[in-house]
């Protein structure tokens, strides 16, 4: 059973815990108040994107909490179970999610009345919570008592002119001309198959790698649940190969002309950095971008593979709740985020 939250109030509006039937006004608020929800996702149906978040991850369903001004929902706030693992070692955290605060409450105390009261929500054991929030909840999410620890960097990979030239024919460039960006990006990742199809051919040997991961850095605990989950259930998402030796899974979008290849995992056996850079070679020659981007645990780690540091990144924002935790979360340094853990969530 759930703890019970105390309905808290600010000004006339009340604090308690998400419900079932809440789904379709939070859904409305979160599209509302970031202005496109889910963000950076084409033709995806937003109450199925929230489910699919909130409740079916392999980690648990969130812990939320909703403002409410008479019958109306002025206020969400989730913490989505996130397990972590360093050298083997598995830690239970909580990732706070989907801050909204409708237009005509914002300027009280309705964040830091969720924060308080949603925190009573959170499981016993867990280690810290931690984000990565838009420019749009920065300010929330320091509310919150998260310290901005750093910036997770990007990398990018340019592809050979001519390799990019010869993967988007004259005949592909006519044929897609007028189509919608999602449908073109679909195109342009035909070489690449479905995430979904490939990780459930490919379980046998994946599911050894993932076993083998034994970073000294706090990263996802990644298994081929969480895969399946995290990729196989959208369209964007496809799957490039290196026999018994990795998975890329990449997501292409455009900024104006320019296709970008964002590999939200490379998953290479024992970090070994030749298959990743074999890796990163067949990414370039099976889909259609003019660059690649990839997160890697260090510059030089990326540079093994052809990557050199991007300029901006993604904010962390961390509050540890145990005080002995090793390596220390508030070091960027004791991080290793995937692309793919940075993006719609």
């Amino acid at each position: 059973m759930s703890p019970q939250v105390p309905q808290a109030r600010s000004r006339a509006t009340e604090i308690r815990p998400y419900r079932a039937q809440d789904e379709a006004a939070v859904v409305a608020l979160l599209q509302d108040a970031f202005g496109r929800w889910p963000t950076d996702m084409d033709g995806v149906d937003p109450l199925a994107f929230f489910r699919w978040k909130h409740r079916s991850g392999p980690f648990g369903p969130s812990a939320a909490v909703v403002a409410v001004d008479g019958e109306r929902v002025v206020g969400y706030l989730a913490w989505l179970p996130w397990m972590l693992r360093c050298g083997g070692r598995r830690i239970m955290s909580y990732r706070t999610t989907d801050f909204a605060v409708a237009r005509s409450h914002r300027g009280g105390d309705v964040s830091m009345a969720m924060i308080r009261d949603g925190k009573r929500l959170l499981a016993d054991g867990y280690a810290l919570t931690w984000s990565n929030p838009n420019q749009l909840s920065h300010r929330r999410a320091g509310g919150s008592g998260q310290g901005r620890v750093g910036t997770v960097r990007t990398f990018v990979r340019p592809v050979p002119v001519g390799l990019a030239c010869r993967l988007r024919a004259p005949g592909q460039r006519a044929a897609t001309r007028g189509r919608d960006a999602r449908t073109r990006a679909a195109d342009a990742c035909a070489g690449a198959r479905a995430a979904g199809e490939v990780l459930a051919e490919v379980a046998g040997w994946l599911s050894g790698l993932l076993e083998r991961d034994c970073s000294g850095r706090l990263h996802t605990a990644r298994d081929l649940a969480f895969l399946r989950w995290r990729y196989g259930a959208f369209a964007d998402y496809r799957a490039v190969c290196l026999d018994h030796e990795g998975v890329a899974i990449v997501r292409l979008r455009r900024r104006g002309s320019v296709r970008i290849a964002k590999v939200c995992e490379l998953v290479v056996g024992d970090d070994d950095p030749g298959a990743a850079w074999a890796l990163a070679r067949r990414v370039s020659q099976t889909v259609g971008a003019d660059l690649l981007t990839c997160g890697f645990a260090s510059p030089v780690a990326a540079a093994r593979c052809g990557f050199v540091p991007a300029p901006g990144g993604h904010a962390l924002m961390v509050r540890p709740v145990r005080p002995d935790l090793v390596p220390d979360p508030t070091r960027a340094a004791s991080w290793e985020l995937s692309l793919g853990d940075l993006e719609l969530i």
